[in-house]
């Protein structure tokens, strides 16, 4: 193979256009392995939750923070801390004992964490894959 100046312009313009495509490919293998990690998330946290308090304690949903990252909160954000942490029971200035701590959302997010990494290595891979062709 002769290496000439117009072919070393034409590969290293080629070079450069595979390097261009790879920030759009991470950005798209992130908010995809986001979104599938949130959603499952959500779902277990919905059956997860303490079954007296399903209704409300079921109420989840991701958020996508426009590249910074994906939320997963609760549409009654009081409710979480009140179901995870014990505390005590005062109505009317009286105590009436204390409630049951239902620690159901830390399992969750750190399976949620290991998704993430686990489907964003998969859609990196797939993509990097596409751009190499």
């Amino acid at each position: 193979m002769l290496i000439s100046s117009k072919n070393a312009t034409a590969l290293a313009k080629e070079i450069q256009s595979t390097l261009n495509q790879i920030p759009g490919a991470a950005a798209e293998a992130f908010k995809e392995a986001g979104q599938k990690a949130g959603k499952e998330a959500v779902q277990k946290l919905k059956k997860t939750a303490p079954k007296k308090r399903q209704g409300r304690a079921g109420q989840w949903k991701v958020t996508n923070q426009k590249g910074e990252g994906f939320i997963i909160h609760s549409k009654h954000p009081w409710l979480p801390h009140l179901l995870e942490d014990p505390h005590k029971i005062v109505s009317h200035g009286k105590m009436h004992g204390s409630s049951k701590g239902y620690h159901y959302i830390e399992p969750v997010e750190k399976e949620a964490v290991e998704s993430f990494e686990d489907y964003f290595e998969k859609e990196i891979t797939k993509r990097m894959g596409d751009i190499a062709r």
